[in-house]
């Protein structure tokens, strides 16, 4: 039911939407049978899909984090800063930041306001996508996620889980605690770990 109701991704919809349909929202099974068709489930899937894919062709270098906004030592901001200062003057990369299911409003905004911290000191900045709706044992963008470069580990479980998922391909796994995440990165590890 819950994977229905996040392919429905109803929390994008217009507040009109929303307040004609809060009702159902307390009924869901009655939402689902309104709201929900299996053609849903593939669609996403298959848009980020063509995105990567076009993203390949375009020649671009593709890595990918999970953001781990609610952990004692949140890496995030390393990985964002590293990226942003290392292809700020290129257009060869791009890096796909996926939240996890519990990512809130306050999580994007804080996301959003962190990157567009960089603008007035590197302009314009490189490639960088979020996309929601990965979680422990649950990763919709399976496909898209098999064709990533590099992916960049962290503490989380949610690392092995996605590492497992990476298994049998080309992608190649560097840790977010690296002295040097992306390659000609000039800035260490700025904090101390537990």
């Amino acid at each position: 039911m819950i994977r229905k109701l996040d392919t429905i991704k109803w929390w994008n919809w217009p507040s009109e939407k929303l307040k004609e349909n809060v009702t159902l929202l307390e009924k869901p099974e009655e939402f689902l049978a309104k709201f929900y068709s299996p053609e849903l489930d593939s669609l996403g899937e298959k848009a980020l899909d063509l995105d990567i894919d076009a993203l390949k062709q375009a020649g671009k270098t593709l890595y990918a984090f999970v953001l781990d906004f609610h952990t004692i030592t949140p890496l995030w901001q390393r990985v964002v800063r590293g990226f942003i200062k290392t292809f700020h003057n290129r257009n060869d990369a791009a890096l796909l930041l996926f939240f996890e299911k519990a990512m809130r409003q306050k999580d994007i905004d804080t996301l959003n306001d962190y990157i567009a911290s960089f603008k007035e000191e590197y302009g314009n900045l490189p490639l960088m996508i979020a996309l929601p709706a990965i979680s422990y044992g649950n990763l919709p963008y399976k496909r898209a996620f098999r064709k990533l470069d590099y992916f960049i580990a962290s503490k989380e479980h949610i690392s092995s889980y996605c590492i497992d998922c990476l298994s049998g391909t080309d992608a190649k796994i560097v840790s977010a605690m690296d002295d040097s995440i992306f390659p000609g990165e000039k800035e260490g590890v700025p904090i101390a770990y537990i």
